[in-house]
């Protein structure tokens, strides 16, 4: 058998989705790139925001007639959005949300045998209609489950099924994901989430926060500097929430720092309420930490804020950039906002401006309020018309934008340490990034003279020459 697997949405399901590639290759399955090569296809899945349940839904929706060419097909649908609507995503034969991949290959070995299955229940356990109960612990669990005869759903029933929880459900777990993303990595620390932002679906469908074991993150640190991972980005819905019994984020930072010799550490996303000064001087002393780190403000109104159910005002904000930026010295910080917030007035979006140009981001992700059935904020009355939330967005998307070209543009004349990542992809020339994420492509010194030759994971230091749109040009220095 051969899988394809499609990912949408963020750093944490591009490494789930190398989890499961890893999960199958333990099960003798090869991936391939070319859907039509395949015989099962995972569309892993985001709900963050409408428009990435859109452009899931609409690919799910173009594999159609791939399926009718091949009625042997398996396509399954995992992740955030697999967990939120479930079978009422039209066009698939299995779901599960991101809580239960371990169980993916043996389950969709039985569909593809038996063309009978079931879906997760509302607490993400998968369920096999045709499993056979054996000895062991026995429990009953909800399921959703259809009949599926020749590639077509014929039959669709809610009950409970017994399942034997034996070894053979529950197998030793894999290896960690092979790394596939050149010499950078990311690596999660923590799942889920226990803060309920009032416009925000990741609690409802990754659950819990759950910090990692030390060890077990220190042991695939290594895993992936042993295959020339140079880059790692530590992963969190609230990263700087992490905490493993007496273990805090900032003891975890340490601890990586001292079995990261050679390799770059970054790591988001942070929240704003679990900064401290502890944690600034963390990053501050460890070496392999780069000087970056992602801040989300999400808006610069106070009274928006308190609707988000953010648990910070701008002034608590400010001072934990100030704090950083007294600490660590050149450290670049990067922001999330979102404009047209229910109830948002223009008052309040001028204060999210005068925000920005005060602090002065390095970088931003901004986006217009995007409305998820089911948390809080879903039934708040909106207010805010669809045209001004466009031309609010765009006029923050103005400011920021003329900032980053300023911010990176303060470079130009300055050496910097690049890490080499890969190849431009206009023009095929080296290219790396900062440590504080500022991307640079080297150049031909002329037309005659090219730079020496950089190899794909080694840091060189860099001359910055000019600056094309946000792109920093430099040239190797010997």
């Amino acid at each position: 058998m051969r899988i394809h697997i499609i990912t949408y949405g963020c750093q944490m399901n591009v490494y789930d989705s190398r989890m499961v590639a890893s999960l199958f290759k333990g099960e003798g399955v090869e991936e391939t790139d070319n859907p039509e090569d395949a015989d099962i296809i995972i569309v892993n899945t985001c709900s963050v925001r409408e428009h990435a349940e859109r452009r899931a839904l609409g690919r799910i929706s173009s594999l159609q007639k791939l399926r009718r060419e091949k009625p042997e097909l398996v396509l399954v649908v995992i992740g955030c959005m697999a967990e939120r609507l479930g079978d009422n995503i039209p066009g698939a034969d299995f779901f599960i949300g991101p809580r239960k991949y371990d169980r993916l290959p043996e389950t969709i070995r039985e569909i593809v045998s038996s063309k009978q299955y079931a879906v997760s229940s509302p607490s993400g356990i998968v369920t096999l209609l045709n499993s056979s109960a054996s000895t062991g612990q026995v429990t009953f669990h909800p399921i959703r489950y259809r009949y599926r005869v020749n590639g077509i759903n014929r039959q669709y029933a809610v009950g409970s099924m017994r399942v034997g929880a034996t070894s053979r459900l529950r197998k030793p777990p894999h290896p960690y994901p092979e790394p596939d993303r050149g010499v950078t990595a990311f690596l999660p620390v923590m799942r889920g989430c226990d803060n309920f932002c009032s416009y925000c679906i990741v609690p409802y469908v990754r659950g819990k926060a759950v910090s990692r074991n030390p060890e077990d993150i220190l042991d695939e640190l290594r895993y992936l500097k042993e295959r020339g991972v140079r880059e790692v980005a530590l992963l969190g819905q609230s990263v700087n929430e992490y905490r493993y019994g007496e273990t805090p984020f900032r003891q975890l930072l340490r601890m990586v720092d001292k079995e990261s010799s050679g390799v770059r550490i970054r790591f988001l996303t942070s929240h704003p309420a679990y900064m401290n000064d502890e944690l600034i001087e963390a990053i501050a002393e460890c070496n392999s930490v780069c000087e970056s780190v992602h801040l989300p403000l999400q808006s610069g109104s106070d009274r928006i804020l308190q609707l988000m159910e953010r648990r910070y005002s701008v002034d608590e904000y400010r001072h934990w950039i100030r704090r950083l930026r007294d600490r660590i010295e050149n450290i670049a910080i990067t922001t999330d906002i979102i404009v047209g917030f229910p109830t948002e007035t223009e008052e309040d979006f001028k204060k999210t401006l005068d925000i920005v140009r005060k602090t002065r981001f390095d970088f931003a992700y901004m986006f217009m309020y995007s409305r998820r059935e089911g948390t809080k904020a879903a039934g708040f009355s909106d207010g805010v018309s669809l045209e001004v939330k466009k031309g609010r967005l765009e006029r923050l998307i103005a400011l920021q934008n003329g900032i980053t070209r300023e911010k990176n543009g303060e470079l130009v004349g300055k050496e910097v340490e690049i890490l080499i990542e890969g190849k431009s992809r206009r023009e095929g020339l080296p290219m790396g990034k900062t440590r504080t994420g500022k991307e640079v492509i080297i150049k031909m010194q002329s037309e005659k003279c090219k730079v020496r030759n950089v190899k794909m994971g080694e840091c060189v230091n860099v001359y910055v020459e000019s600056i094309s749109g946000w792109t920093l040009i430099g040239k190797t220095l010997e």
